[in-house]
């Protein structure tokens, strides 16, 4: 999605929630394999919900719709993890 940002600031606030994401799921799939719990490899409905409508919109549209989604799986993953830390 970010490919495909006009803002240049969207698409690198993008590129670094990307690499985050990505270091975290290395480490996510390490330590399931580590304690032997199978993690879903297979996109959620959801998810390619979400990527089926992102790759019709284009322009400040795009670009207005990747934000919003980032900003609120961000606080999303926040609320996981807290959740998480304290169990």
């Amino acid at each position: 999605m970010r490919e495909k940002a006009t803002n240049t600031g969207i698409s690198n606030a993008g590129k670094e929630i990307f690499d985050g994401h990505s270091r975290l799921d290395v480490d996510l799939l390490k330590a399931a394999e580590e304690l032997g719990v199978i993690l879903p490899t297979d996109v959620s409905s959801e998810h390619q919900s979400l990527i089926n409508e992102m790759a019709e919109r284009t322009g400040d549209n795009h670009d207005r719709a990747y934000a919003t989604i980032v900003r609120q799986t961000q606080g999303a993953l926040l609320v996981m993890a807290t959740q998480t830390r304290a169990t």
